[in-house]
């Protein structure tokens, strides 16, 4: 669950990310491109990793922070 408060109740986001396991690439993308528009920072932009063909990790507007992990091929055994 997630809920909106008052400016002067609102503190910034510390100690943890919200992570998203998209189901595809393209999902991947979509996603990204909506949450990480006008980034207030970037600390891994999108690339494939050992574990995963997609992941990005980055900070939104809003100051949320995130994970993006699409492992595709590489999370079949």
């Amino acid at each position: 669950m997630a809920s909106d408060v008052p400016d002067e109740m609102y503190s910034k986001p510390q100690g943890f990310r919200v992570s998203i396991a998209p189901t595809s690439r393209e999902e991947f993308d979509r996603i990204h491109d909506a949450l990480a528009k006008d980034a207030e920072s970037v600390e891994m932009a999108p690339d494939e990793t050992f574990w995963a063909e997609r992941f990005a990790m980055f900070t939104d507007r809003y100051s949320t922070p995130w994970m993006l992990n699409y492992q595709g091929n590489k999370g079949s055994s």
